[in-house]
């Protein structure tokens, strides 16, 4: 949904009717994994790919909406704001893609191995919260 998003937005030169089409996606995605924050956050990488300051605002502000949303639903799940606070702080990883994707500066990476620190990364810290969740 979010590569389709950022062609109909690239595509389709009558924005309103990009804009009702992404609207439309959005919607679609509440019923994925990271629901409409991924659409989201793909647009706003996209849309102002050209602009480092907007990027970067228009992601904070995509974060803190996620943020809230994830934390008054733990909030309502458990009644309880401390314990709600303890699981949504994962959110903040989030702002750690910021801090990587801002640093992209369009050319091709000059060390042939880090594409595979990269592919190696994701499946990994993956296993690694696995195995620390059966040991915890």
């Amino acid at each position: 949904l979010c590569l389709l998003a950022v062609w109909v937005w690239d595509k389709t030169e009558n924005k309103t009717l990009a804009l009702l089409c992404v609207f439309v996606l959005v919607y679609l995605s509440t019923y994925c994994d990271w629901h409409i924050f991924a659409v989201l956050w793909t647009l706003c990488f996209f849309v102002f790919r050209d602009n480092k300051i907007k990027m970067c605002l228009s992601f904070s502000a995509v974060f803190i909406w996620y943020f809230i949303e994830n934390l008054m639903n733990t909030y309502y799940s458990y009644g309880d704001m401390k314990k709600a606070l303890s699981l949504s702080v994962y959110t903040i990883g989030s702002v750690f893609a910021l801090f990587l994707l801002s640093m992209y500066n369009g050319k091709k990476g000059k060390y042939k191995w880090s594409k595979w620190v990269f592919y190696l990364y994701y499946p990994l810290h993956l296993l690694i919260i696995a195995i620390l969740r059966e040991l915890i």
